[in-house]
């Protein structure tokens, strides 16, 4: 027979795998099988044929790296299928989603994952291959693309699950064109298309999708909609008519915005935010005059019902009326005042007027509407302005108030990091603030209030002042709020991210010696571990860490630590031993995507360790692994990219995989470093270096030793030797401050052939 391209995926496909290993890799055509005889005779030797010429030698070009690649997915397809049909599934779909990475436009094969994955209830697994089907043009079950689209859009995957619905809404109207008719289905997936591209902003798309639900629910008969399924639609009436009448005024399908806002007051009559809503819909057909008019009714209410957007529309109507910008602000601040004479207990006003008031530098009168409001309406909102006015005026006595306020309300300031770090990077307010605060303290009457202790240390750490931090936060952990536990962990995680992780061990020790919080001594000792680990410490770790899985054994996070801590320390025997027992226990565990990331991240090291150790075809299992499941990983493909480009190995496809980490992650410095290679690998060394000196500017003073070796071997190839010994001197000062003994000698080397 004569084989031609593609003649492997035909054979499986159409179930003649008989003799298919044979066919792999042979040069002349395999001789067709021969039924035995009906009766055995004794062998007879051949005759000998007369040819009238020598048969000739096939002259064959070598496989390009392509064909290569799609010869070794039709193997790997064709165990799948084998797999498949035995029942091992989880088997099967490993060889189906390798196959594919080696020979991705292949429909058959991406056929295949997504049933299979979906079977197998790896659902995020599933929904990254169906989104990649669905680009492809591969088939996907509308049954299975409906059930992937739920939990997508139940998980807040919006971009994925927008794929899916499109792919969904696709087929549905493919239906239609054939006169099937339209059913629920059809208006549930419009529903979620509506919604999901609201919350990304693709607002024309979503009043589009709305505008069949609309359709549904005033015409119900002619999508055979009963009353059990159009309550299914509506589920919370008011605020899906509210939902649809939004996306129409966004979306300019205005008429039909107005609908809907006048059904939702049906349901729930609020004539004055019917003015309101009806005053958005006039403006954006043009009708200022007529939308101040509908807005001053709810104005004149004295409404809260509609938070601070009736303002922002005030805010939009007086734009249009008044050209220049200075006096549209200067109009539109007259105006809130006014009216927050009126009602001063209206929260949603309060804070649009206190924040245009921060705009026009009216700080005073800002100032004097927010410290009212924390009598009447106190939020975490009115806090922030606060302390930005104070921050502001540098009124350190103020600004202490208000933290330890913030601190007495909220419990931390885990919401006010740009706040706090605006005070820190003040270095006269904040020498001002610690002032205040000391004088405070030192008083025989009251001291400092609750909160005041804890907001002052945590502002001195973000900016340095270590004495000062340890002074509050050792008066915080004393008691008072937010208590002795959450003062320690905030203190030790900020100065280990700090880099003070010394000082991080011993706050952590000291939470777990106080035993001020029993129950959490398992995250203090996790905590602990990665503060020595850290130090540079790694027999403490490697203890701590132990203690922390002892008192958790249920958690594999704390078990994953005891192997990192080992790789980090570069013992590599033990940490590949600790990663293997863990992947033994979770590596089937897809209960969640936390399970997953954690799988993923011991791959990722498990496949460092090997290369460390010169088994680069175990490094590159690992990667093969990581892809297999996460098909568009940025840093696996940049690894398993970098790795092959530094053996020589498949240069076009590790390009492709570099540029797709680079596309995810442009200004990911190891990523450009690894495209710069793989060009200079091939010979484009212009492009090379145009990477590679990207690479260097996104690191800018503390660049990595190897990417400028990389960068004086660029230099040399051009020519340009000067440069190149530069780099390259950069390049073995960095690895002898990072004790790189095997990457220095090599690099020196490089230096003393080249003076």
């Amino acid at each position: 027979m004569t084989l031609r391209p593609g003649w492997l995926a035909c054979l499986i496909c159409s179930g003649s795998l008989v003799a298919w290993p044979a066919l792999i890799g042979a040069d002349e055509p395999a001789t067709p099988m021969q039924a035995p005889a009906e009766q055995p005779q004794a062998a007879q030797p051949p005759e000998r044929l007369e040819l009238e010429e020598a048969p000739k030698k096939l002259n064959r070009a070598p496989r390009t790296e392509e064909e290569k690649d799609r010869l070794h997915a039709a193997a790997l397809f064709a165990e799948g299928r084998i797999l498949n049909q035995r029942g091992k599934y989880p088997e099967a779909l490993a060889k189906f989603e390798r196959a594919w990475r080696y020979d991705q436009d292949s429909k058959p094969i991406l056929d295949e994952i997504v049933p299979l994955a979906m079977r197998l209830n790896r659902l995020g697994e599933a929904g990254r291959y169906a989104v990649i089907a669905i680009e492809k043009g591969a088939k996907v079950e509308p049954r299975v693309l409906q059930r992937l689209a739920m939990e997508l859009s139940q998980n807040q995957e919006w971009d994925e699950a927008l794929v899916v619905y499109r792919k969904l809404h696709e087929l549905q109207k493919a239906g239609l064109e054939k006169d099937e008719e339209a059913d629920i289905s059809l208006i549930l997936i419009h529903l979620e298309l509506g919604r999901i591209n609201f919350v990304l902003g693709n607002y024309r798309e979503s009043a589009e999708a709305f505008a069949l639900v609309k359709d549904a629910l005033e015409n119900p008969d002619k999508y055979s909609l009963n009353d059990a399924l159009r309550k299914m639609v509506l589920d919370d009436p008011e605020r899906t008519y509210l939902l649809l009448g939004d996306s129409f005024v966004r979306g300019g399908r205005l008429d039909d915005a107005e609908a809907m806002f006048r059904k939702a007051d049906e349901i729930k009559p609020q004539p004055e935010v019917l003015d309101f809503r009806l005053a958005r819909v006039a403006l954006a057909r043009g009708e200022t005059d007529k939308a101040q008019q509908q807005l001053d009714v709810y104005l004149k209410a004295k409404s809260s019902l509609a938070g601070s957007e009736p303002y922002e529309l005030l805010s939009q109507i007086i734009a249009k009326t008044h050209p220049e910008a200075a006096e549209a602000e200067a109009e539109l601040v007259r105006r809130l005042e006014q009216l927050y004479e009126d009602d001063p207990a209206n929260a949603g006003l309060a804070y649009f007027t206190a924040q245009k008031l921060l705009d026009a530098e009216r700080l005073d009168d800002a100032e004097e509407i927010l410290r009212e409001q924390l009598t009447l309406n106190p939020s975490l909102g009115v806090y922030r302005a606060l302390i930005e006015i104070y921050t502001r005026q540098a009124k350190p006595q103020e600004v202490l108030d208000v933290l330890g306020q913030t601190v007495a309300e909220a419990g931390s300031l885990d919401s006010f990091e740009d706040e706090v770090g605006a005070i820190a990077e003040n270095e006269e307010l904040l020498t001002q603030v610690l002032a205040a605060a000391n004088t405070k303290n030192a008083q025989d009457a009251g001291g400092l209030a609750e909160g005041e202790a804890f907001a002052v240390g945590m502002v001195a750490l973000a900016g340095e002042k270590w004495d000062a931090a340890d002074e509050f936060l050792n008066l915080a952990a004393k008691g008072g709020e937010p208590g002795a536990a959450t003062v320690l962990t905030e203190w030790g995680l900020s100065l280990f991210f700090a880099g003070e992780h010394e000082k991080a061990i011993e706050i952590f020790r000291r939470a777990i010696d106080e035993q001020v919080n029993p129950e959490n001594d398992a995250a203090f000792y996790f905590y602990l571990a990665n503060a020595l680990a850290f130090a540079d410490r790694p027999d403490e770790a490697l203890t701590a860490a132990l203690q922390a899985q002892q008192l958790r054994p249920e958690n594999p996070r704390f078990e994953s630590r005891v192997a990192w801590i080992n790789y980090r320390a570069l013992r590599y025997g033990d940490a590949e031993r600790g990663y293997l027992e863990l992947l033994e226990k979770v590596e089937e565990d897809f209960s969640s995507d936390e399970m997953r990331e954690l799988v993923r991240e011991a791959r990722l090291i498990l496949s460092n360790i090997c290369v460390k150790q010169d088994r680069f075809d175990d490094g590159v299992e690992w990667l093969e692994q990581v892809l297999d499941e996460f098909p568009r990983d940025p840093g696996a493909l940049n690894d398993l990219g970098y790795l092959w480009s530094e053996k020589g190995l498949r240069p076009e496809r590790s390009l492709k995989m570099v540029q797709q980490a680079v596309q995810a992650e442009p200004d990911n410095a190891a990523y450009q470093d690894s495209l710069g290679w793989a060009l200079f690998r091939m010979g484009r060394t212009d492009e090379a270096l145009t990477a590679i000196e990207k690479a260097v500017e996104l690191q800018g003073d503390a660049v990595d030793g190897v990417i400028l070796d990389h960068l004086g071997d660029i230099h040399l190839k051009r020519n340009e030797k000067e440069k190149a010994l530069d780099a390259w001197r950069r390049a073995a000062a960095a690895f002898e401050e990072d004790d790189e003994t095997d990457e220095l000698e090599k690099t020196q080397k490089k230096i003393q052939q080249h003076e």
